[in-house]
């Protein structure tokens, strides 16, 4: 059934490679993105956890957002390196992050344990951006990414939601663990069904005329967009990052209520 919608949605003119293992690449990325965003609605149960306040566990948060400036380092190895690789190197690098976060006892091992994941996760998304680009004519690409852009909706509604009952019904490590465990099994999936290929090699479609670009030409509109853009990403984790205590505290919910509430918005942004 999964396989007769992908192919509705991607069209007849696919290649079978891309139809083969889109399907999979999608659901290893709800995977990751369900490891990557459990952490903020149920941030409130983890302090508790691990023994510190909210407002310190929020460094940890805020550290793991910072760590994304490595993302040029981490997309030059990506370049580096066969696709293949690149995809179940990121999957076991989110794996080993979330089961370092599930087993943490202090907040400098859950800081650690958070970058770890985002830059595995980073490693995994330019991975598959890369691959699609090998695969996909650029023409295309466009119903391809839209696709495996599901994953983030989905990674909420589906993953998420499913790591929140777990918790409820036992604890928030043994939801990161369930977590994990998806992801390891799906870098095991990936690594033995994606095509081994060799390093795309790209000269030939260098753009000379990016030589000259830079910061400086962003101009004031361009640093008006980046502005924007930063005010709209301190706006949404102020948001993610405290609803879920404050469903606690004022309205009493618990780690099941809060993941209806996360369906919900999964749905939402689905």
């Amino acid at each position: 059934m999964l396989g007769r919608a992908i192919d509705s949605l991607l069209g007849a003119d696919e290649s079978p490679e891309v139809r083969r293992h889109v399907g999979t690449l999608t659901a290893a990325r709800i995977c990751t993105n369900a490891c990557y965003r459990f952490a903020p609605p149920f941030l409130a149960l983890i302090a508790r956890g691990v023994g510190v306040s909210l407002q310190d566990i929020g460094i940890a948060l805020a550290i793991a957002e910072l760590a994304g400036l490595m993302s040029p380092l981490t997309g030059r190895l990506v370049d580096r390196l066969p696709r293949r690789t690149a995809l179940a190197t990121g999957l076991l690098g989110v794996g080993l992050g979330t089961v370092l976060a599930a087993s943490s006892t202090s907040l400098v091992m859950f800081a650690v344990a958070l970058v770890l994941l985002s830059q595995a996760k980073v490693m995994f998304d330019l991975g598959l951006g890369a691959w699609i680009a090998d695969h996909v004519p650029y023409e295309r690409r466009g119903r391809v990414v839209g696709l495996t852009e599901t994953s983030w909706a989905l990674g909420l509604l589906v993953g998420v939601s499913v790591m929140g009952v777990i918790t409820g019904l036992t604890s928030w490590r043994v939801g990161y663990l369930v977590g994990a465990g998806t992801v390891l099994l799906m870098a095991a999936v990936v690594g033995r069904g994606i095509r081994p290929e060799p390093r795309a090699d790209t000269s030939d479609h260098h753009d000379q005329r990016a030589g000259g670009l830079g910061l400086a030409s962003l101009g004031t509109y361009g640093w008006l967009i980046v502005a924007g853009e930063c005010l709209l990403m301190m706006s949404s984790q102020t948001l993610f990052v405290t609803f879920g205590s404050w469903l606690g505290d004022v309205f009493g919910f618990g780690a099941v209520g809060i993941s209806a509430v996360v369906f919900g918005l999964g749905l939402g942004e689905l």
